[in-house]
């Protein structure tokens, strides 16, 4: 039976790679076999980690965002999904690995408790080792790794505790390829949170991302030697479009919108002690904040929403979608939301104004949306694709005539120590991935790795309203009724 080691690298693509100077996992992309894992839009953390999971794209597994369409059941901490995650399917032909990390397994079931298991991001903080951690892995880290403190890992978005953290994933990992697990499939979510919490440029970030190459490098090598054949895979990717991508980002950092915290931090501290006026301090803020942190894009809507609609609707709403019409959250509230978001539409229109139509505050679409009227709605001249960039990412306007739905790739690299069995892989999906694991184990993939979709993609965004309308009238009820037995 051969042996499989799948090492996810969250976030991971293929400019971060070179960006970070990842010596050796360049060196591996250009020597040995690699091959492209196609992503799906939206091209969203809980859907295209399903994908790689489960062996079904969304089409089929029903995820789409934090909504599984099957129910309409919001999915936060875990997925409810209709076919057999991998560790399943490879259970239950007798085969027993290790499953570390993997993003949206929370909370653990009991039934995983005697298998090496540790559930991934997001977890509550208050949630109970128990419902992380399996006794088995328990076991197995204290004996063949040592103790660690390992509440760290259950806070990975810390930096502070980020360089350790990735030090012990890795020793798990090597400690399980030492002692020849069949199957081990372990993510590294620090590769994406340290964008998460880091500045554009980072000294913290560079670290991340050469520790992670090292362990790698002695992984990859020991692996090899102990006849493992070992696939490295991201729910993230490069654009295919590169010379159409516009960063607004760095727009807006030459235009004097974004600058260091310290330099805010300094300028408020300054402001307030000088007692300055309410106008001047709104100024100094407006000037200072790294604005970087403080807007988003969403995936562009497929049409326009109706007026009745309110901003909660159409965020969800904004996750489906083709390509002409994109919402941009500007934070902040009042006079100095608005004085940001005039700053941000004429900057998008002076750089951008050869793809832009229109672009107007959402309170002139939507008079009565509370505390989001400086939000900003834009809409393109014609079906161009607009990226999502989900902050301290450069934000992306990709320029393109292209399909949208080939508008990131996840990345996908198999390495295996048979020479004469290299050959470029070429363009895989999801489920090409993992039948390819089933495969290379010896067993044929199960059915539902082919036939047509059996959600009409039409159908996603209204059911996503429908959810996000009865989600809203939820949270109305709830602040309703505390407002009646406070007694206000």
């Amino acid at each position: 039976m051969r042996k499989i080691l799948v090492l996810g690298l969250d976030g991971l693509c293929y400019e971060w790679i070179f960006r970070m100077n990842m010596k050796f996992l360049r060196s591996v992309d250009a020597g040995l076999v690699y091959g492209i894992m196609r992503s799906y839009i939206p091209p969203i953390t809980p859907m295209v980690w399903t994908s790689v999971l489960t062996g079904v794209s969304p089409e089929h597994h029903g995820i789409w965002y934090f909504h599984d369409e099957l129910t309409l059941r919001p999915i936060c901490l875990h997925y409810d999904c209709r076919y057999p995650c991998l560790w399943n399917l490879l259970e239950s032909v007798g085969i027993e690995g290790a499953w570390l990390w993997i993003p949206l397994t929370y909370p653990l079931p009991t039934s995983l408790h005697n298998r090496i298991f540790f559930a991934g991001i997001p977890s509550p903080i208050s949630a109970k080792l128990s419902k992380i951690v399996s006794i088995k892995f328990y076991d197995f880290a204290r004996k063949y790794v040592g103790f660690y403190d390992l509440r760290k890992l259950c806070r990975p978005h810390k930096l502070k505790y980020m360089s350790a953290n990735i030090a012990f994933r890795f020793k798990v990992i090597k400690a399980l390829v030492d002692r020849g697990y069949p199957f081990i499939f372990a993510v590294i979510p620090e590769t994406d949170l340290v964008w998460h919490v880091t500045d554009s440029v980072s000294v913290a970030r560079d670290r991340v991302y050469l520790v992670v190459d090292e362990w790698l490098q002695e992984i990859i090598s020991l692996a090899l030697s102990k006849g493992y054949e070992i696939f490295i895979v991201s729910d993230h990717g490069e654009a295919d479009f590169v010379k159409y991508i516009v960063f607004i980002n760095n727009i807006l950092r030459q235009r004097g919108f974004i600058k260091t915290r310290a330099s805010l931090a300094n300028s408020l501290v300054n402001s307030a002690i000088q007692l300055k006026p309410l106008k001047s301090l709104i100024s100094t803020m407006i000037n200072t904040v790294p604005w970087t942190f403080s807007f988003e894009i969403t995936l562009p809507l497929r049409k326009a929403p109706k007026r009745g609609l309110a901003p909660g609707d159409f965020l969800s709403y904004a996750m489906i979608g083709s390509s002409r019409y994109g919402y941009i959250k500007v934070k902040g509230k009042g006079i100095t939301q608005k004085i940001l978001g005039e700053k941000v539409m004429k900057v998008i229109q002076e750089e951008l104004g050869d793809i832009v139509k229109t672009i107007c505050f959402v309170k002139e679409l939507y008079p009565n949306a509370p505390s989001r009227e400086y939000d900003i709605m834009v809409k393109l001249k014609q079906d161009y694709l607009v990226s999502i960039g989900i902050l301290p990412y450069d934000i992306d306007l990709i320029k393109t005539k292209g399909r949208y739905t080939h508008s990131l790739n996840g990345v996908f690299i198999w390495i295996s120590g048979d020479v004469q069995g290299r050959k470029y892989i070429g363009t895989l999906k999801p489920e090409d991935t993992t039948a390819s694991i089933i495969a290379r184990l010896g067993f044929k993939p199960p059915h539902y790795f082919t036939g047509k979709p059996k959600v009409p993609f039409a159908g996603i965004s209204k059911k996503l309203m429908e959810v996000s309308g009865r989600l809203l009238l939820a949270r109305k009820v709830k602040y309703v009724r505390k407002r009646i037995f406070s007694g206000a």
